[in-house]
């Protein structure tokens, strides 16, 4: 309707808008995503890069699919629709196919990192998109092409993080709520509990260390720690200290690539769930690496990849 009264900055605004914010919205994005590359007119007049609309489906894709292994999460039911409808417009609609030759090689092994990533497709059709970017692209590498980023554990720290959150936990259980426990004894001896503050904030505190010490715990239970001798330094991977060149200001730059616990963009110290982090993931020496999220584009040169040595055994 905005398109027939040439409500142009309105409709681009709104687009925008939607775009922008496609990780909060998956479904918003994945219709305007649609409606636009469905619109040759439209991605024009809108100036879209028709890459970017693709690239962000597959985002969304690995977001709903986490979210999909997620039981707790409410969206279970939406997700289960939306899904495969990313997946039918991508390949069975050739929306991926149209956007092919707007990509290089870099921007092949970020889609091959993600769709390796993304549990809940079927295997043919991940076959299929593989199948269309090593036709496009065949000096991809056939190992990374079928080598999935499920090999990678989900949840690794160091041996140094582990330690330092398996004290933090004991602290919780054995001191800290210990401690609350008698302040709200203290605090149910003044009389009438529903005036009383201290009672009710000694109980919501309770609550909270009780919460953080059962996620903790959670977490500690299903963590693999990084070993040394594991981490494979022929690629991009966990573990592995990369020195990068940067395309846009021939600047060095460095980063290791380790776990959520240790991430520290300060220090250079970078999540492989992060997208930077996986956008690095499987890629060797003299690669080129292409970086696109949230409006941030940047181009790499990998010059160098070593094992994180000092980060992971002290």
């Amino acid at each position: 309707e905005l398109l027939a009264y040439d409500k142009y900055d309105y409709l681009k605004e709104g687009c925008d808008y939607i775009i922008d914010r496609y990780r909060n919205n998956p479904e918003n994005y994945v219709w305007a995503a649609k409606t636009i590359l469905l619109n040759s007119e439209l991605l024009e007049i809108l100036d879209y890069e028709r890459k970017k609309l693709i690239f962000n489906l597959f985002h969304c894709m690995d977001i709903i699919s986490k979210e999909m292994s997620n039981k707790k999460v409410t969206t279970q039911k939406q997700n289960r629709k939306l899904f495969p409808q990313i997946v039918d417009f991508l390949v069975k609609e050739e929306a991926f196919g149209t956007a092919l030759d707007e990509m290089e090689l870099g921007d092949a092994k970020i889609i091959i990192a993600l769709i390796n990533g993304v549990t809940a497709i079927d295997e043919k059709n991940r076959s299929l998109i593989r199948e269309k970017l090593l036709f496009q692209f065949p000096s991809l590498d056939k190992e990374m092409i079928t080598t999935t980023k499920k090999d990678i554990h989900d949840f690794l720290v160091t041996k140094v993080s582990f330690d330092k959150k398996q004290k933090e936990l004991q602290q919780i259980l054995n001191v800290e709520i210990p401690q609350n426990s008698k302040a709200i004894g203290i605090a149910q001896e003044k009389g009438d509990l529903r005036e009383n503050a201290d009672y009710i904030a000694a109980l919501e505190h309770q609550k909270l260390l009780q919460e953080t010490a059962r996620k903790l715990r959670e977490d500690l239970n299903k963590i693999k720690i990084i070993n040394l001798d594991d981490v494979d330094e022929s690629s991009v991977s966990v573990g592995t200290h990369v020195e990068l060149m940067n395309l846009d200001n021939n600047k060095k730059e460095e980063y290791t690539i380790l776990g959520e616990w240790e991430s520290n963009m300060e220090k250079g110290i970078v999540s492989y769930k992060s997208p930077f982090g996986r956008s690095l993931l499987g890629f060797k020496p003299k690669d080129t690496v292409l970086f696109d999220h949230g409006g941030v584009k940047k181009k790499y040169i990998i010059e160098k990849i070593e094992k994180a040595k000092e980060l992971i055994t002290t």
